[in-house]
């Protein structure tokens, strides 16, 4: 059989059988890590994964050792299933589920640039999306959900039996990998389930796109030949383009040439950017005192202002936890939380530190903490100055 380059209806159904073949009956917990979304099910070692950001999307099965991520709308589950199914004869797939009190519905859109996850409530309005959708469809928290458009697609693809596909194969011929659904080769991986494997086939293919071209000589030879080959409104018709002189350049099948262009440009910058970053690792380490918190996690204290503002502003991520002393110089101290919450041990342990590398002096202090998200700072402040929107406090002895 061909190998399957890009998320088809066909794996859609796939999926619909893996689905049927887990019995699923009921969910536990919904997670959100980035882009993607967990639903776990209970006493099933596979769970449901939604990877909403493309290239890539796609709704598969993969071990429940493999979810991360937080929480969304806890009060939605534990809920049992009670109907799933391919909506629209499209790539859209259902599930209508009923907890202790509310009945709501998940959907799935698998349109490329337009996927999208959406939680409705039993009067069909959307509760919860993966990302708002402005125009025609207009589709935000408090609208009514409404199908797109249906597209006609191949009818005798329904009438294939998929429920025999149980695994997946993934083979390498010619330093390339392809998924297959039949062994081919002492060269192919077998994963059980099918959509498992397409999991770890995309996952593949996104890490040779993320290092497809990291030579900057071979990129702006790139960005020089489609300028002065191509218009900027240029449609690319295949994943490639052969030049004049015969160069092969990767493209993306139905993107513009500005876009591409665009594309391998960011390329050139990232690579500079982590070159700057190697460079400069030793002088940043230099910079901050580093301990481990009670929980094992990270823990950074700026040694200079200029240290300080580095930290808060370049080095942590919006759910990090800040902590200063209140109305008192000091290190800035972040504990990176990896996305969970902060132990109260982890809370007391960075407010001492706070307090320690302060100039406060002996005595009971008031410690702020406030997640990154909620700290900022105005035009003008000096380096390490910031504000809070919002913060909590906690009192510590010197």
């Amino acid at each position: 059989m061909p190998g399957m380059i890009h998320y088809s209806f066909e794996d859609l159904l796939i999926f619909y059988e893996e689905f049927k073949r887990f019995g699923l009956s009921s969910i536990e917990s919904l997670l959100k890590d980035g882009s993607s979304y967990y639903l776990i099910s209970k006493n099933n070692s596979f769970c449901v994964k939604f990877v909403g950001k493309f290239p890539g999307y796609r709704l598969v099965h993969v071990p429940v050792l493999k979810a991360t991520g937080l929480p969304v709308l806890t009060d939605l589950f534990p809920a049992a299933i009670k109907s799933f199914k391919v909506l629209n004869a499209d790539r859209i797939f259902g599930l209508w589920l009923k907890g202790k009190i509310k009945e709501f519905g998940i959907i799935f859109e698998l349109f490329g640039s337009l996927n999208n996850m959406f939680i409705l409530n039993e009067d069909g309005k959307i509760i919860y999306c993966a990302r708002k959708i402005s125009g025609k469809r207009n589709l935000k928290p408090g609208a009514i959900y409404s199908l797109p458009d249906r597209k006609v697609l191949r009818q005798e693809s329904l009438l294939d039996d998929y429920s025999h596909i149980t695994c997946g194969y993934i083979c390498e011929i010619d330093n390339n990998k392809i998924l297959l659904k039949e062994h081919m080769s002492e060269n192919c991986v077998k994963y059980v389930p099918y959509t498992y494997a397409l999991d770890i086939f995309f996952e593949s293919l996104a890490t040779r796109e993320h290092t497809r071209c990291i030579d900057k000589t071979l990129c702006e030879l790139y960005i020089n030949t489609l300028t002065n080959e191509l218009d900027p409104d240029y449609v690319f018709e295949s994943e490639s383009y052969t030049c004049k002189n015969g160069l092969v350049i990767p493209v993306k099948k139905g993107t513009k040439c500005s876009k591409v262009i665009g594309y391998y440009r960011a390329l050139i910058i990232k690579e500079s950017e982590s070159r700057s970053k190697k460079r400069n690792f030793k002088e940043q380490s230099s910079l901050f005192f580093e301990f481990v918190s009670p929980s094992g996690k990270k823990v950074l204290v700026g040694r200079s202002a200029k240290a300080n503002s580095i930290l808060t502003f370049n080095l942590a991520k919006s759910h990090d936890v800040l902590f200063h002393v209140r109305d008192y110089p000091g290190a800035h101290v972040v504990l990176f939380t990896q996305g969970k919450t902060p132990t109260q041990e982890d809370i007391l342990f960075c407010a001492e530190k706070a307090l320690l590398f302060s100039k406060a002096g002996s005595g009971k202090w008031e410690v702020i903490y406030a997640p990154i998200s909620n700290v900022y700072r105005r035009r003008g402040m000096g380096a390490g100055k910031v504000l809070f929107k919002n913060y909590k406090t906690v009192i510590i002895e010197k």
